[in-house]
């Protein structure tokens, strides 16, 4: 039980402690570029588990390693498909700033998804060998935009899955949204702590009547 008390106030501190460091990695692109899309923040499928009490146990028994949870995969799949989008972007706006800066082409970067759909971008990868194909959807209704820069800071997502975890965390902190799934599993986890406290409590309590009682037998 201390195990498990232990593990369920660390995996809260841990969500409670990155806000402010997550913040500061992405500070100043509301007001570059405006609100963060909801597509981002709420996205449709995340693929969390959300704060069900049910949810929150199978997350403890995976943390300590005594069942394998089967999760949504379309999420993570999609993710992985952003990651070799943006990657592949990257690669396509380090060398046209290397033409524009060295040797003075007109050239254009990929800047975002908004002049040039995403499908246009990708076959201008492919076309430049920065891809060897369109990435592939995780599903039919997967549709990548951006939200930023890309030339600089900005972030590719899906209207579907969102963004990677990790982006989606540090612009929830720096928009000061808290997500649904993650109210949920707060409340869930500090319920669970009082629960666990009060356990813990009546079984001291219980430990040290049974012990004073030893030793003074009744007459």
């Amino acid at each position: 039980m201390h195990r498990i008390a232990i593990l369920v106030l660390m995996i809260f501190v841990l969500h409670s402690s990155a806000d402010f460091a997550a913040a500061q990695s992405r500070a100043g692109m509301i007001e570059k570029y405006g609100p963060v899309p909801e597509a981002i923040l709420e996205p449709a499928e995340s693929g969390e588990s959300g704060g069900s009490f049910y949810s929150l146990y199978l997350d403890i028994l995976e943390s300590l390693g005594m069942a394998r949870i089967s999760r949504n995969n379309r999420p993570q799949a999609c993710h992985t498909s952003q990651k070799v989008l943006k990657h592949a972007i990257d690669g396509y706006n380090a060398d046209v700033k290397t033409e524009i800066e060295i040797y003075k082409r007109n050239v254009e970067p990929i800047n975002s998804f908004e002049r040039t759909d995403d499908m246009s971008a990708q076959r201008l990868l492919v076309a430049a060998r920065f891809l060897k194909s369109p990435v592939l959807l995780a599903d039919e209704h997967c549709k990548f935009l951006s939200y930023g820069d890309l030339y600089t800071d900005g972030v590719v997502y899906c209207e579907l899955h969102g963004t990677l975890p990790k982006i989606r965390d540090e612009l929830c902190a720096i928009s000061g949204y808290t997500p649904k799934a993650w109210r949920e599993r707060r409340n869930s986890i500090m319920l669970v702590l009082g629960i666990m406290l009060a356990l813990l409590l009546a079984l001291l309590a219980y430990r040290k009547a049974t012990g004073s009682g030893i030793g003074n037998p009744s007459l």
